[in-house]
């Protein structure tokens, strides 16, 4: 008999996100992480987490993978299961939760299919992708593709009037983390 995944199905754990909190201290770390990481050749990529307090999330760590466990090319980005297992390591639930993951491309900001089907499928998770191997700093944030995974390798576009319903801008500061496998 199989038995049925606990991770399948919506909401399952927490409530829907309804709002995200962020920083400009956090923009700004995680462009310069992703500029510092890529060097305008590679794409980059990083995670986000924070605690979620009745479906309002505040982002307030930024999880950078560093070492053997990930693999940069100019078109694609992974981090293996090494990696994964030190994400494990650091988050703290309730205090600590993945919140997202945020990756550069080269040129244009949008879901490719690599990142539909390789990303984590948790369901609320963000996805973010930073166009222009983030040269522009974190000034253009709103300009960034945000989606939101709806389960498994299924992605929905946040788009620019919902974005703003949903993300607001704190005074908080941010942690950064590098995480090795």
């Amino acid at each position: 008999m199989t038995r049925q995944n606990t991770m399948d199905g919506k909401d399952k754990f927490f409530p829907r996100i309804s709002r995200f909190v962020l920083s400009l201290p956090l923009l700004d770390a995680t462009a310069k992480t992703l500029q510092a990481d890529g060097r305008f050749e590679v794409e980059s990529i990083l995670f986000w987490a924070g605690a979620v307090t009745y479906g309002v999330a505040t982002v307030t760590d930024i999880l950078v993978p560093k070492g053997w466990g990930l693999f940069q090319r100019p078109l694609h980005i992974r981090v293996d299961e090494g990696i994964v297992a030190a994400l494990c390591d650091v988050l703290d639930p309730p205090r600590l939760v993945l919140l997202g993951q945020v990756h550069t491309h080269i040129d244009e900001a949008f879901h490719s299919y690599s990142d539909d089907h390789f990303s984590f499928g948790t369901s609320g998770l963000l996805s973010i992708v930073v166009p222009d191997a983030a040269r522009g700093g974190a000034e253009p944030w709103r300009e960034w593709a945000f989606l939101e995974c709806q389960g498994g390798s299924e992605f929905r576009s946040i788009e620019s009037e919902e974005r703003s319903e949903r993300f607001s801008i704190g005074s908080h500061a941010v942690r950064t983390h590098e995480i090795h496998a």
